[in-house]
């Protein structure tokens, strides 16, 4: 869906620009410009209008252009109703006091209008009705119908592109975290009649898509442009739509490009009598490493129906040439405004809630490592006190194809494969990154033994590396554990719930949900949920919740010894010989929870605590990761909790290794810093400081094998409606 858009006023001589993730707002002055030449537009007629004053204190949303074509309109909700503003396209004014309409709840997207009855749509989802704005009488009413009756329950419909044509709206493209919709599948909704409908075009049906354009011709065809599927650009990037044949037809048109490399994505598209303009965006190919921001405006001549030719209109040559200077000085942005749709906005990515990144502040040098680059430890041996060089941090976020978005970031570890489960509608899939090739593997289709609508992804998923099957634990304790088998791709749920623990709590008036606890998997098969809270009070480590993963069954064991105090954002892992180590964590903001290294013994029944002795600590740190790495605890990132010191930065960019081969005594050292760089051997130092290199922990960065850190989300779940792009990033 796009949240930027060209608008042309019938009289054809300005082209406005208007992005709604950041206010930018300005026009290229077309007037004695002949599109039918190779006439190039000097950038000096680039007119910004982003600073106009007087102007309304809030512009949300889409602009529509009323039937007169004099004004813009943008509204905004208000008590009694809603508030309409509106820009003179002659004066470039703003109206700043609004004129009310009735009061109609708008959803997010772009407004589709019809030249002829100054009538406009706006389309939201499948499940809601439509939105229609009369321009001549200023009134906002509802559709009747919605199209929710054409899909199946869940089903989610997003990132597509919208055109209107001789009274119908198309709906085309699009898709849903990695999944894309077929282009051979229409929606048509009626303006004349309020209906719709599915429409099945035939012909050279192009590739599913996120991020590309729709705009139809005088002549009954309707221009496909750009896009990408699987991160990579959509094949082809040009398509025809010949919407005078019944059913539509598409086809794939000889195209004329100058330019080489012409792939884009995130754009935006008007056309101006034969000429559709595309401006901003992606281009992006298979072969860079990173998306390039287009500054330019190009233009399609399409004439001959058979061939199309393009050729460039405008551009900026250095965005920095523009200042915050008066209307007179030509200043389209701050900032390229490339933000044509939700992917274009998160730099076609994946929403901020679900993804790390990599991010540096200038002042601060502070950097989070992506979980989409990998350290890699062939050839070092653990057992010295070589460090890890930066060169063997290997970045895999720019491996290509790979998952528009993944739609559960949490990874489940099989063997050499790392995966990543996605559903639409209660059809369930899955995206395999093959770590040996180093090559992505998308959409697999998964077996969903019980159909689920959706399910509930807050805690991550813990593997059994024996019986390749993985476990997706329950925040909300009425809820069941989810069963992946990673081998024979089959997805089920299992028959019993953890109502023990919920019965114990309920007594004394706790909500019945379980966050932020650890869980880690004993060689006997069971499930140890560690820590945690409930109703946001940290639970006592001397009983645990068990899961036992053979009988399906749910207990609660007391333990033994002097338990560590009770702490959340902790991590724990287990060892072949029966121990589970227990490091780090908070007992509340900012206070490390005592003891911060402990260790559970599960070879004795009752399973019994042991606090031991460590050498060369490194800390109390929170919000970390774990893994156990042959006869060593690998940890990493996260918040020293002993740094108290203003001036010394205390998130960690640094991985640490634990020697847990003696039961007796674990001895810390430094395994890798993002910053070491040094070609000559080093050694780490033998005592550890609080003030080591950290930075921001909000990475992702799994250990995927038997531990996890479960987010506090028990005030969301995951519902069967659009995921929301406001982190847009990102």
């Amino acid at each position: 869906m796009q949240l930027s858009q060209l608008i042309i006023p019938a009289a054809g001589d300005k082209l406005y620009f208007f992005g709604s993730i950041e206010f930018n707002f300005f026009y290229v002055d077309l007037a004695g410009v002949s599109l039918d030449t190779d006439a190039v537009i000097d950038k000096s007629k680039w007119i910004d209008l982003t600073e106009v004053k007087p102007k309304p204190d809030i512009l949300a949303g889409q602009p529509l252009l009323d039937k007169a074509n004099e004004n813009l309109i943008l509204f905004d909700h208000a008590d009694g109703g809603v508030d309409a503003y509106t820009f003179h396209i002659t004066l470039n004014v703003w109206e700043t006091k609004p004129f009310k309409v009735n009061k109609v709840s708008i959803g997010i997207g772009v407004w589709v209008s019809d030249e002829k009855t100054g009538i406009s749509y706006l389309f939201d989802e499948i499940y809601k009705d439509m939105t229609i704005f009369d321009s001549i009488n200023l009134t906002l009413t509802k559709s009747v119908s919605t199209a929710k009756n054409l899909f199946v329950k869940g089903f989610v419909m997003d990132n597509f592109v919208q055109v209107l044509l001789n009274g119908q709206i198309l709906f085309i493209g699009g898709g849903f975290r990695s999944i894309k919709y077929s282009m051979n599948n229409i929606l048509m909704y009626d303006t004349l009649t309020d209906t719709w409908q599915m429409m099945n075009a035939t012909g050279e049906t192009p590739e599913g898509r996120l991020g590309h354009t729709a705009v139809s011709t005088s002549d009954g065809r309707i221009i496909v442009f750009g896009g990408i599927s699987n991160s990579v650009p959509a094949s082809p990037q040009l398509s025809i739509l010949d919407t005078s044949k019944i059913p539509y037809e598409w086809s794939t048109p000889t195209v004329e490009n100058p330019f080489g490399s012409f792939t884009f994505s995130g754009h935006v598209a008007v056309m101006v009598k034969d000429y559709m303009i595309i401006a901003f965006g992606i281009n992006t190919t298979e072969t860079i490493p990173s998306l390039i921001d287009n500054k330019n405006i190009y233009k399609l001549d399409t004439r001959d129906p058979l061939k199309y030719k393009w050729s460039f209109l405008s551009g900026i040559d250095d965005i920095s040439n523009f200042s915050n200077s008066s209307l007179n000085i030509y200043k389209p942005t701050n900032s390229t405004p490339i933000q044509a749709s939700v992917d274009s906005a998160l730099r076609l990515g994946t929403p901020k809630q679900y993804r790390s990144k990599i991010k540096e502040n200038k002042n601060t040098n502070q950097r989070n490592i992506s979980s989409n680059e990998n350290t890699y430890l062939e050839g070092i041996s653990l057992d010295t006190d070589e460090l890890v060089k930066q060169s063997k941090w290997i970045d895999l976020k720019n491996i290509k194809p790979k998952p528009d978005n993944l739609g559960f970031r949490n990874p489940i570890p099989s063997g050499n494969k790392i995966m990543f489960l996605d559903e639409l509608a209660g059809n369930f899939s899955v995206n395999v990154f093959d770590t040996t090739l180093k090559k992505w593997e998308i959409n697999q289709y998964v077996n969903n033994v019980q159909p689920m609508i959706s399910f509930f992804q807050s805690t991550n998923w813990i593997s059994d590396e024996k019986t390749g099957k993985s476990y997706l634990t329950p925040t909300f304790l009425d809820e069941k554990v989810l069963i992946f088998d990673t081998i024979n791709m089959v997805l089920n749920i299992s028959a019993s719930v953890p109502k023990i623990f919920s019965d114990k709590y309920s007594s004394k008036g706790f909500l019945n949900s379980y966050n932020k606890y650890v869980q880690v998997l004993i060689p006997n098969g069971q499930i140890l949920f560690i820590g945690g809270m409930i109703n946001n009070i940290n639970l006592p480590m001397d009983s645990l919740l068990v899961y036992d993963t053979i009988n399906d069954i749910w207990q609660i064991l007391n333990t033994t010894g002097k338990a560590p105090e009770a702490r959340i954002d902790h991590t724990a892992v287990s060892t072949s010989d029966g121990r589970v180590i227990v490091f780090g964590g908070v007992s509340k903001q900012s206070t490390p929870a005592l003891p911060h290294l402990s260790i559970l013994n599960i070879s004795k029944t009752p399973y019994e605590w042991l606090t031991p002795i460590v050498e060369n600590p490194i800390g109390a740190f929170s919000g970390h990761t774990s893994v156990m790495v042959n006869n060593y605890m690998i940890s990493a990132f996260g918040k020293n909790e002993s740094n108290k010191d203003p001036l010394i930065k205390s998130f960690s960019e640094d991985f640490y290794k634990l020697n847990v081969s003696d039961p007796l005594k674990y001895k810390w050292s430094l395994l890798a810093k993002y910053n070491y760089r040094d070609n000559s051997p080093k050694t780490t130092q033998t005592a550890f400081a609080g003030n080591n290199s950290f930075s921001p922990s909000e990475t992702e960065v799994s250990a995927v094998a038997n531990s996890s850190f479960n987010e506090n989300v028990s005030s969301t779940r995951l519902q069967n409606n659009k995921e929301s792009s406001s982190s847009k990033e990102t």
